[in-house]
């Protein structure tokens, strides 16, 4: 028999299984799809499988996500997938929340959180905006029978004279969610 690390015995002992932690995540972004945007939603499903091929193994038990595996990750992401930081920190965050949630209903306790020795500072975005001539190019841009191109210009026209919606909000507007009246 494989003798199990002492974190999973221990579970096993308060008569807990050990929990895996992609099929937590699977569980619980699915109990969580209507809280976020359907673009949220898709972004944290593909940070979860960047986790997931940096991992390299299906089988993941939240006790062997360590702070060192954290740190590994944060350098995979930076330096192998060249990931700015505001992304990287949009990869961790989905991890951190799935462990939060853990905590918070007492399935894991505070001392399993990986997150508590990895300080990293956050550098703001950058942000860059459309001015008037670049947004006149787009307006006056012919699109012509290619599949839809017009339709995603209109979209993205739409964003910027809506007040300032965001592109991946409009893209995921459904006509339920738009109330005339």
């Amino acid at each position: 028999t494989k003798t199990l690390p002492h974190k999973k015995s221990k579970m096993r002992l308060r008569g807990m299984k050990a929990l895996i932690f992609f099929a937590y995540c699977d569980y619980w972004l699915t109990a969580k799809k209507n809280s976020y945007s359907y673009p949220t939603h898709c972004k944290n499903k593909s940070n979860l499988k960047k986790f997931k091929e940096f991992n390299g193994k299906e089988t993941l038990y939240f006790d062997e996500i360590t702070p060192q595996i954290i740190s590994d990750y944060r350098f995979y992401c930076q330096v192998t997938k060249e990931n700015k930081n505001h992304t990287v920190q949009n990869c961790m965050k989905i991890i951190k929340q799935v462990y939060d949630n853990l905590v918070s209903e007492k399935k894991l306790s505070p001392s399993e959180y990986p997150f508590i020795r990895t300080k990293y500072k956050k550098e703001p975005p950058k942000i860059r905006f459309v001015n008037k001539d670049s947004l006149n190019l787009i307006k006056d841009l012919e699109t012509g029978d290619l599949g839809g191109d017009e339709k995603i210009k209109d979209m993205f026209l739409l964003s910027v004279y809506g007040g300032g919606l965001r592109f991946g909000d409009v893209i995921s507007l459904q006509w339920k969610n738009i109330d005339f009246t």
